[in-house]
């Protein structure tokens, strides 16, 4: 949408915090976010999780598959400081979910 700045319109992307899952903090809006494995590496990409935003356990749990699904990928990351040896296998304890 569009508000009105000191030198004119300006386009805005306008959240809702509340109902976006977010929440204020003393000096800014946070997320919670999770980083989930990835079922397979990609050959030539170091990435070995994908960032989405958490859910409360009740509402995970209520959720479908595909609305799990549908939560939308906010980034990606890599495990560091873990690997000792050439192998860039991730060395994570979890397994990715079978829903994704």
């Amino acid at each position: 949408m569009d508000i009105t700045g000191k030198a004119g319109p300006v386009q805005c992307l306008v959240i809702p915090v509340e109902m976006s899952g977010l929440f204020k903090g003393e000096n800014a809006v946070y997320m919670d976010s999770t980083a989930i494995p990835l079922a397979t590496l990609k050959e030539g990409k170091k990435d070995t999780h994908i960032i989405k935003q958490a859910v409360a356990k009740d509402k995970f749990a209520a959720m479908t598959d595909e609305e799990k699904k549908a939560i939308p990928i906010m980034g990606n990351a890599i495990v560091w400081g873990e690997s000792t040896g050439t192998s860039s296998a991730p060395k994570t304890q979890a397994a990715p979910p079978s829903w994704l």
